[in-house]
């Protein structure tokens, strides 16, 4: 009877010592057994791969897409600053041609009349001049007209100025874009007899300090047109 009970009293030692050991081991779940498969690591590591590889991809189209527009921009600013700087340019022949024209009907002794009838031709001839070249703002480029761009041999500075804008992504340089453009579309023409005065009114008005550039006159002020 004693041989019994201790073989029970054995028993059940053993039976507790069982539950304590599997009590203390983790639990594995069968997703965890799955991941730590070799099938599993493989699958685990085509999926990383692939989720690395298509972000990569995403990364590297966008990187390309902002490039080309960042190109794109420069050379628009560029074209423009380019054409806005050819009619100062043109503005300032013109200035310089006007004041010889005055100087010599003062200096001529002409009479009264043939000098009256003079100054207004001169005059009439000076706001064409000056009309023509305003207009260059928003009329597409003859052929002799230089160009930087050949892909823009056929946009007007106005166009070239709506194709910037489809290109900004800041707000406040599409506001400042949108206003020079306004103003083109609403003043279209000059009627001023004074170069000068037309070429103050685009470097006051009508230049962005974007187009300030190294082109020729493009840094001057409406102060000093011709610098």
């Amino acid at each position: 009877m004693p041989t019994t009970t201790a073989q029970e009293s054995s028993s059940k030692k053993r039976y507790r010592a069982e539950i304590r050991t599997l009590l203390s081991e983790p639990k594995r779940s069968k997703i965890a057994a799955f991941l730590n498969s070799p099938f599993g690591i493989w699958l685990l590591s085509t999926i990383v791969i692939s989720v690395a590889g298509g972000l990569l991809t995403r990364y590297e189209r966008v990187r390309a897409q902002h490039e080309e527009q960042t190109t794109r921009t420069a050379k628009l600013d560029i074209e423009i600053s380019y054409r806005l700087s050819n009619m100062l340019l043109q503005l300032r022949a013109l200035q310089q041609q006007q004041t010889q024209n005055m100087v010599f009907i003062r200096n001529a002794r002409l009479e009264p009349a043939l000098f009256v009838q003079l100054r207004d031709e001169y005059a009439v001839n000076a706001r064409e001049a000056n009309r023509r070249v305003f207009e260059r703002l928003w009329r597409p480029p003859n052929d002799d007209q230089p160009l930087l761009y050949p892909d823009y041999a056929r946009d007007s500075p106005l166009m070239l100025m709506a194709r910037l804008r489809a290109e900004l992504r800041n707000e406040h340089e599409i506001a400042q874009l949108d206003v020079v453009m306004a103003r083109i579309s609403a003043q279209e023409t000059t009627t001023s007899e004074s170069a000068a005065a037309v070429a103050a009114e685009i470097l006051e008005n009508l230049t962005l300090p974007r187009w300030k550039r190294t082109f020729r006159l493009t840094t001057c002020t409406a102060q000093a047109p011709f610098c």
